[in-house]
């Protein structure tokens, strides 16, 4: 594929210049699969999260997994309570620690 522009919409994507939804408007595109493979046929990468950002999903998800009722803090699969045994049971053994 010949160079694009920096004005192009899959550029303007790839650098994070504008959203999705605005490419797929541009480029008429109906999903974003199709968006996806115009970027590897543009031998462009995906536009990534900035760094702060990846920190404050890190920090929300880690919130998140402290404050439901399955998790506390050095427990094994003795201490949870019966429903959390289910969702847990194909990925710990019984006397494993629990690390989030």
């Amino acid at each position: 594929m010949p160079e694009l522009p920096d004005t192009h919409p899959l550029v303007l994507y790839s650098r994070d210049q504008i959203g999705r939804h605005v490419a797929m408007e541009r480029m008429r595109f109906r999903d974003y699969a199709t968006l996806l493979v115009a970027l590897g046929e543009a031998n462009l990468p995906m536009p990534m999260p900035s760094e702060e950002q990846i920190e404050v999903e890190v920090e929300t998800f880690r919130k998140l997994m402290r404050s439901t009722w399955c998790y506390k803090p050095g427990a094994t699969r003795r201490h949870l309570p019966p429903i959390c045994h289910k969702s847990l049971k194909r990925y710990r053994k019984i006397d494993m620690p629990l690390k989030f």
